[in-house]
């Protein structure tokens, strides 16, 4: 197992490709290897802000970070995926295959993030999920056209 400078055990990092069969790819325990590991949806959404600025000190002034500190995170992700995600000509920069792959599968991914977060927020305000209702129970009641309406009323405002 590698280990971090200080000493720790290194955690392992993902490169998710959807042109993998699994869509996810470890490369820190070793060329092509697969395991279940963490990569932090906050250096995805750093990564994404200089990919799509194409510039690190843009991306570091929208991700209100400094500059050296965006480029020393990109530089850890490249060499924790062993992949090279720009392509760097002087102060020019653009994205390879493995950074195109990995831009649209970042937005795939936060774009998911986003959902569960809506659907939990939805749930939590009773606005989603399901309603059982008993009619052997309510059968008697719901003969009375008042009782009906005003259970047909109270469901359609959910």
């Amino acid at each position: 197992m590698s280990r971090t400078r200080r000493g720790r055990p290194a955690l392992p990092s993902i490169f998710i490709c959807s042109e993998h069969p699994h869509g996810i790819v470890s490369r820190r325990a070793g060329k092509g290897s697969e395991m279940d590991s963490d990569l932090e949806l906050r250096t995805l959404r750093h990564f994404m802000a200089v990919a799509e600025t194409l510039s690190f000190g843009e991306a570091a002034d929208r991700m209100h970070i400094s500059q050296p500190q965006l480029s020393r995170r990109i530089q850890t992700l490249e060499r924790e995926l062993d992949v090279t995600l720009f392509d760097r000509a002087g102060r020019r920069i653009s994205l390879t295959g493995a950074g195109e792959c990995l831009l649209s599968e970042s937005r795939r991914l936060l774009g998911e993030q986003k959902k569960v977060i809506d659907t939990v927020r939805q749930a939590s305000r009773g606005e989603s999920g399901a309603l059982t209702v008993r009619l052997r129970s309510l059968c008697g009641c719901l003969r009375d056209p008042k009782n009906s309406h005003a259970l047909r009323e109270t469901l359609s405002r959910r």
